[in-house]
């Protein structure tokens, strides 16, 4: 029984002490109020010229000399106030408050001396001698009073003194002690604003908006050495977390669960927007880095609060919106949005996200580098819904694209060639990709192609770069557009990308080149570089491409187009010569521009082959089922050897000495 009794009264007391560390001015009065009561219940306590109002005149001379003997102590406190209260530039300047000062600002007694209590309490200690003065009678009830006020403001202000030496030596002796208490106090000021943002706030993004913006301009304009601790403090969401897991877990009421995740959305989704926001404004590099590291966390959190096997939310909260819409949202008014039963819909915040950062990457108002993208790219990868993770793909790949190739600055430090970034590094190994890898490839394959052919005006090097990342049907269908488009082909107006896709293309095996490997499954074929060009989807690609001169929608005809990809998988003879003129092909293009087709596409399967050399010469007229006369023997020369010319501009050598040799008949 004693045991309890002590507990009780144990617990009891600390209660106490807990409310009046919380309500200061509270027990400052209930202090005062318990000397009054005190006072009037037993006035011999008090002198006896307090009791009795033939003496009055003494007991005011009594109440104003200790009055005025609290100026002192009241002059330095104002002074010391004052002094605090003006902006300081010292170096203990950190996360927002003064070293020097901190404690006191904290500490119960100057929240109270500050406040409207005192300041009338001071006014009345000074006044009520004045009303006894006039009034002698009233000194019955104005003593216990004013003894009650002035015991209080003394108290108040000889602690405030005494607090002022110790936290002075503190300071001096303890500093990292001073700024682990700042630190914990901005942790605690930072929890209470989740805790009413999520519990009170949580229908209004613009709350969470606006105190993410105050917090992250703070830690911008802090100094480098603290700026870290800011952003530690910002990234702190372990109370988010509670929330979520309380809504979870300790909630039976679905609807009551799906209000606390919609609250946790929303202030995520102003947490969102205002980070974005400030990773737009930032030109510090660093804080940039931060900033997006921030977001993808960020994001992360989303998926885990709306995504998870038991979530209330995967259906229900997620606020969603088609991918017309997300240039148009305002993450402050994701009320506006309601779910929708549809599997067209993209998840709106993080669709928003992405695209925000992409855009202004793609139009070069942030850039990016290689570890920040990587970063963006594995984030990306982390989105849990398939249709949104898409088009994030597809919104990034488009901005890497234009940021390293098609509108690239001289300031960029990320390379032209995507796949030196680690995260890319899979597009030199596409035989062994996952199925994000292979979403990537898809979204950077069809960025490529799409620039390649809508932006004519793209410098060759950048086409070539480009190139680098289209499909091997494209590189081919994309020749073919080169050599086609007009009758007679030049090369010096397309010298440089005929060599790059010649190159590129040379890597790839197809034609009769691959015919050897055709007993090898696919799979193998591809592990060995070897697999065969899917000639029917070349033609596909060619017939998608946009009109760029008549003469090219002549040649892709169903007639031509298809002669154009047979002959890829015949050897060069004399029989093609007597084919291209019974067509009538002569006026769409040159023999010499279809020979050299041929040659870039897909080499004849023996022609690496040295000891066949002896064995290839005239073949170009030896295996022809059609013997030519003089004259047209000549035009089929004239025309090999303007083919095997531009090869040898091409820098192919010894396929142009191999084509020469196919119509040697000495």
């Amino acid at each position: 029984m004693i045991s309890k009794i002590n507990d009780t009264v144990k617990k009891l007391t600390q209660n106490c002490i807990e409310w009046a560390r919380k309500h200061p001015t509270g027990a400052s009065i209930a202090f005062m109020l318990i000397i009054v009561i005190t006072l009037c219940y037993d006035q011999d306590l008090m002198p006896t010229y307090f009791s009795d109002k033939d003496y009055a005149n003494i007991a005011v001379r009594a109440m104003l000399t200790n009055a005025v003997g609290l100026l002192a102590l009241l002059t330095f406190t104002t002074d010391r106030l004052s002094n605090i209260s003006k902006q300081s530039d010292n170096e203990n300047f950190i996360l927002g408050n003064d070293v020097d000062s901190f404690m006191i600002l904290r500490s119960a007694h100057t929240r109270v001396i500050s406040g409207r209590f005192f300041k009338w309490g001071v006014i009345l200690i000074f006044i009520l001698p004045i009303l006894v003065f006039e009034f002698h009678a009233s000194i019955f009830w104005v003593a216990p009073f004013w003894w009650g006020l002035f015991s209080v403001i003394a108290s108040l202000l000889v602690w405030n003194l005494v607090s002022v030496l110790e936290i002075f030596g503190t300071n001096a002796l303890y500093p990292e002690n001073v700024k682990s208490r700042i630190a914990s106090h901005q942790l605690g000021r930072w929890l209470e604003f989740i805790d009413n943002a999520v519990k009170n706030k949580g229908d209004d993004p613009l709350y969470s908006y606006s105190m993410h913006s105050q917090y992250l301009e703070t830690a911008s304009g802090a100094k480098p050495e603290f700026r870290k601790k800011y952003f530690e403090i910002i990234n702190n969401l372990v109370y988010a977390d509670y929330v979520f897991i309380v809504s979870r877990q300790y909630t039976s009421d679905p609807e009551q669960q799906d209000n606390r995740v919609n609250a946790l959305l929303g202030f995520i989704a102003g947490r969102q927007k205002a980070l974005v926001e400030h990773l737009l404004a930032t030109p510090n590099l660093s804080i940039q880095a931060k900033l997006l590291e921030l977001i993808c966390d960020t994001d992360s959190k989303y998926w885990n609060y709306t995504t998870l096997a038991d979530s209330v939310a995967q259906d229900r909260s997620r606020p969603i919106c088609t991918e017309d819409e997300v240039p148009e949202i305002d993450l402050t008014a994701i009320g506006v949005w309601q779910s929708k039963e549809s599997h067209d819909e993209v998840d709106l915040i993080p669709a928003f996200v992405y695209h925000k950062i992409s855009h202004e990457f793609s139009t070069g108002k942030i850039r990016l580098t290689a570890n920040e993208v990587e970063r963006i790219v594995r984030s990306i990868d982390n989105i849990k819904h398939r249709r949104t993770k898409e088009y994030a793909a597809q919104q990034f790949a488009e901005a890497l694209i234009k940021a390293t190739v098609s509108h690239r600055t001289s300031d960029q430090s990320l390379p032209s060639d995507i796949s030196k970034i680690s995260t890319f590094r899979f597009l030199n190994f596409p035989e062994f990709m996952d199925e994000d890898e292979k979403m990537w490839k898809n979204a950077v394959q069809s960025v490529s192609e799409r620039a390649v052919i809508t932006k004519n005006k793209l410098p060759s090097e950048a086409k070539k770069a480009l190139l680098q990342n289209t499909s091997k049907e494209f590189r081919i269908a994309y020749l073919f557009l080169i050599l086609f488009q007009q009758s007679t082909f030049s090369i010096s107006e397309n010298k440089d990308l005929l060599e790059c896709l010649s190159s590129i293309i040379l890597e790839d095996s197809s034609g009769s080149t691959g015919e050897c490997f055709e007993w090898l499954d696919p799979e193998t074929q591809g592990i060995f570089g070897i697999q065969k060009i899917d000639f029917e989807q070349t033609k596909e690609v060619v017939s998608s491409f946009p009109t760029t001169s008549d003469n090219f929608d002549k040649v892709r005809s169903e007639e031509s187009l298809v002669w154009l990809f047979e002959v890829l998988t015949r050897p060069v003879t004399y029989d093609w010569h007597e084919e291209f003129e019974s067509r009538g092909f002569g006026s769409l293009f040159e023999f010499s521009t279809v020979i050299l087709w041929k040659e870039v596409v897909s080499k004849d399967q023996w022609a690496d082959f040295d000891f066949m050399e002896e064995f290839l010469v005239g073949d170009f007229f030896n295996d022809s089922q059609i013997k030519p006369n003089r004259q047209k023997m000549g035009d089929a020369k004239m025309e090999v050897n303007k083919a095997a010319s531009t090869l040898e501009r091409l820098g192919r050598t010894e396929d142009a000495k191999r084509l020469r040799r196919s119509i040697d008949l000495k």
